[in-house]
């Protein structure tokens, strides 16, 4: 356990058949202040969702992490952008 969180278990974005361990970090929205020159500003930042893969391979097709990262990473940029998922699998 890091982070103060648990992991969380998701399929294998390549074979859907193994469990990978990840950490998951939810969309965040929070406001920031700050001044220059006697002038106040307010404004929101935000941080996308995103996971963290933890193990080093997936036990059913072999895949790195670093693979299954890019894969994830992939997936979760085009939700944000709201492109269509799922076409077809990367080979």
């Amino acid at each position: 356990m890091a982070f103060g969180k648990e992991y969380t278990q998701i399929s294998c974005p390549f074979c859907d058949n193994a469990v990978i361990n990840v950490y998951y970090f939810p969309k965040v929205l929070s406001s920031a202040k700050g001044s220059w020159g006697g002038y106040k500003k307010a404004t929101n930042v935000s941080r996308h969702e995103f996971y963290m893969v933890v193990d080093k391979e997936c036990p059913n097709c072999h895949k790195t992490g670093e693979e299954i990262q890019k894969e994830l990473d992939r997936d979760t940029k085009e939700k944000r952008l709201n492109l269509p998922t799922g076409l077809g699998k990367r080979k």
